[in-house]
């Protein structure tokens, strides 16, 4: 990439670019003062991470290399023509002298068939001299030519090299030195062959750049006088890093998401995750780093900070058949005193209510443990379905609060133990007298969750884990006793570019008086109250106990960059899940099958998806979602 201003440099994956390019500059510039014709394309108007214009850059180049085609063609020209050189000689015998530890006939392979019994110039003999030089052993090479009868006796003489009788690193820390040596045990005690060497050295950095390091390099290599090679390593070592901007958020809360430290090496990959897990924060509005060369020979690292503000207000909207329009509100006051505690009132609005208010903050400022204390007041109505029809309607209203403790595994996922209280009042309002019940229960719960998604919207590859176990009890403070425990796994493979597999699979064991709102249920295209199983209608079946496999294939049909519709994708999905009420009853050869097509819309304004579902016992469905979850 070419150097750019300090200016355009706003995002990580430049910066790296631009430390990379100063690093191989020199090397570039060198080597291209050697080449016959450097063909430069015209890149202006890319950058660094323009790779979706690849085709553009590659048309770039071909219309430079056609640009320079007469000069290649004149070069080949004049490579073609005969050379003008010295008088032939005929070298009849050859000596060889001044090696000690080196073989001649390790010398003489090299040389033999190139000129020897045979009539040769001064432009061959070079090109012999360069292959015994690229042996590795010799700091110097010569060749005399001297009369003998009819022809000439040539005397090869070679300098070795000092023999190596020991080799000491400095300067590594990432890698061990007993690491590093073992790979040049071949060169102890015999002299220094720098081809070789060279080669062993350009492994070395190589590591060191495929695990992250790419500021690593060969600083200096020497030969003391009692026969010890000094191979000095940079590993590009920060010498200070400094933090900008965050006038709210507590460094110790950024050093807590962040691994990169002074004194030790630059590792871009460590500091990309770092990049991301500020952003995972959501209290910063922009993340840059500069990178500069410090006068003790290592790197300075700037991080520069741009704070989002403290108070936030999030609205949405969704729309589906089920539950027509579905409202969102949430305000937010962010990393209060900057010591990362959130308070929050987050609603639901439209055929169902939710209400949740608390807060949330970290136990300890340097570790990952929060905890999290809320209440809440939610109102749903459930269908209940008899024979693919609805036979009853249930109104439940729940009031309550939560206190969990937990760990987050930075942004790939947590772990928490949440204590519950909950009252539900129910009501059947399609009787002629609504009967009421209410039932209050207390619950200790154990809840995990791993996500190493590349999207949370239309996943290409990666899985999402979540475990759950849940016990009430009367000890717990409520009135009835059951236990749940849930598995739900899902796993994303790319089959190509545009293509991918998904595979999910999911489970639950119920016991006790489990309130008819917290029972397992399939039926549907969403996961909101139910596990999804097209062709039936939302949460159609209910029981304590689930059994649910799935399998689809999506294709990303179109790909667009700033518009409207993001992508356009075909979905394709085959499902077969059950629920029961007795643990007796499970078995895999009751499980109902589902399934369908959906086109779906990754848009500015959130997913849109359409699916056409088929059921077993002629059961048909369609189903429009638009917007986000929630």
């Amino acid at each position: 990439a070419r150097l750019e201003k300090k200016k355009q440099l706003n995002s990580l994956l430049e910066i790296m670019g631009q430390s990379i390019s100063l690093q191989v500059r020199r090397e570039t510039v060198r080597q291209a003062a050697q080449a016959d014709l450097v063909i430069t394309p015209d890149t202006e108007e890319f950058s660094f991470a323009d790779f979706p214009l690849m085709r553009d850059i590659i048309k770039k180049g071909e219309e430079a290399g056609r640009k320079a085609l007469p000069r290649i063609r004149e070069l080949m020209k004049q490579r073609a023509a005969p050379a003008v050189d010295s008088a032939a000689y005929r070298i009849t015998s050859l000596v060889i002298q001044g090696n000690h530890a080196v073989a001649a006939a390790a010398i003489r392979s090299a040389v033999t068939p190139s000129f020897l019994p045979r009539e040769t110039n001064a432009t061959e003999v070079r090109k012999v001299l360069a292959e015994v030089f690229r042996l590795g052993y010799f700091s110097d090479v010569t060749l005399d030519v001297e009369p003998e009868g009819a022809g000439f006796r040539g005397v090869l003489r070679v300098s070795e090299n000092p023999v190596v009788t020991a080799v000491a690193y400095s300067g590594n820390t990432v890698i061990s030195t007993e690491e590093l040596q073992s790979a040049l045990t071949w060169q102890l005690n015999q002299p220094l062959n720098s081809a070789r060497m060279a080669v062993e050295l350009d492994r070395v950095v190589e590591r060191y750049r495929s695990g992250g390091y790419l500021l690593a390099r060969v600083e200096r290599t020497s030969m003391t006088p009692d026969g010890t090679l000094e191979i000095a390593l940079s590993e590009g070592r920060i010498d200070s890093l400094t933090i900008t901007g965050n006038t709210i958020t507590s460094r110790n809360l950024i050093r807590r998401e962040t691994s990169t430290r002074a004194g030790e090496p630059l590792n871009f990959e460590t500091s990309a995750r770092d990049i991301q897990h500020l952003y995972a924060l959501d209290y910063f509005e922009s993340l840059t780093v500069d990178v500069s060369k410090s006068p003790q020979g290592g790197v300075d690292l700037l991080l520069k900070i741009k704070e989002k503000p403290a108070n936030k207000v999030r609205f949405g909207l969704r729309y589906d058949l089920e539950d027509s329009f579905t409202g969102l509100a949430d305000v937010v006051v962010d990393n209060v005193g900057g010591r990362g505690v959130k308070l929050f009132l987050n609603t639901r609005f439209g055929n169902y209510t939710d209400i949740t208010y608390g807060y949330r903050s970290p136990v300890v400022l340097r570790t990952h443990f929060v905890h999290t204390v809320d209440g809440f007041y939610q109102k749903r109505e459930y269908f209940l379905y008899e024979n693919k029809h609805k036979v009853q309607e249930l109104d439940v209203t729940r009031t309550g609060g939560e206190f969990s403790f937990g760990y987050q595994w930075f942004r790939f996922g947590d772990t928490y133990i949440r204590y519950r209280y909950a009252s539900d009042s129910t009501t059947e309002p399609l009787g002629l007298s609504p009967p009421q019940a209410t039932a209050r229960y207390g619950s200790l719960a154990f809840l995990s969750t791993v996500d190493t998604r590349d999207s949370g919207v239309f996943p290409h590859r990666g899985t999402l884990i979540k475990g759950s176990y849940e016990s009430a009890a009367p000890a717990y403070g409520g009135e009835i006793k059951f236990t749940k425990t849930g598995l739900y796994g899902q796993a994303f493979f790319p089959l190509a570019e545009r293509h991918t597999l998904s595979l999910e699979a999911t489970g639950g064991l119920g016991n006790g008086d489990i309130p008819y709102e917290e029972k397992y249920a399939i039926g549907g295209a969403d996961y909101l109250i139910s596990s999804p199983l097209l062709g039936y209608q939302r949460r159609e079946f209910v029981g304590d106990d689930l059994l649910g496999l799935s399998a689809a294939y999506r294709w990303k049909i179109g790909d667009y960059q700033l518009n409207l519709v993001k992508a356009v994708y075909l979905n394709v999905t085959y499902q077969e899940a059950n629920v029961w009420n007795k643990r007796e009853d499970m078995s895999v050869r009751d499980l109902r099958s589902g399934g369908g097509i959906g086109l779906y819309l990754d848009t500015i304004i959130g997913p849109v998806r359409l699916d056409f579902g088929e059921g077993e016992q002629h059961r048909y469905a369609v189903y429009f979602s638009a917007g986000f979850d929630f």
